[in-house]
């Protein structure tokens, strides 16, 4: 003989569990009582903000794939100093010679590369003259 429960009780007799969190309905006298929210077109209304968020995070990453080019460039570059945080540094290409240099682009014929900052993280930003 099986047990009987009460009615105020949700079991589900095929799981043998209680399965009231499960449902998608109020199961219990004192629920709050719900409605079907009326929604127009989700995606039409959704879709311009994922697509602005999308756009965000495609710029940010090509911004950081730049950023880590550059800094892999002048890593592996010659210099002979000790770069200072917050100075502009300049980048040439001289045969297949990569160098840091502190003479401006102005003062001198080499292939510029570009103009960069040390920051206190120890990354290189470009700077743009």
């Amino acid at each position: 003989m099986k047990k009987s429960k009460p009615d105020n009780i949700v079991y589900n007799e095929t799981s043998n569990e209680y399965d009231a969190f499960k449902k998608n309905y109020p199961t219990n006298f004192n629920s709050k009582n719900f409605s079907k929210e009326i929604i127009k077109d989700l995606k039409s209304e959704a879709k311009p903000y994922f697509l602005q968020k999308l756009n965000e995070i495609k710029s940010e990453y090509v911004s950081i794939v730049e950023k880590i080019k550059w800094n892999e460039i002048i890593f592996n570059s010659n210099y002979n100093f000790n770069p200072v945080v917050g100075k502009k540094y300049y980048l040439y290409k001289n045969n297949d010679k990569v160098f840091l240099s502190l003479i401006s682009p102005n003062e001198w014929t080499m292939n510029y590369l570009g103009t960069f900052i040390l920051q206190t993280n120890n990354t290189w930003s470009k700077i743009k003259l």
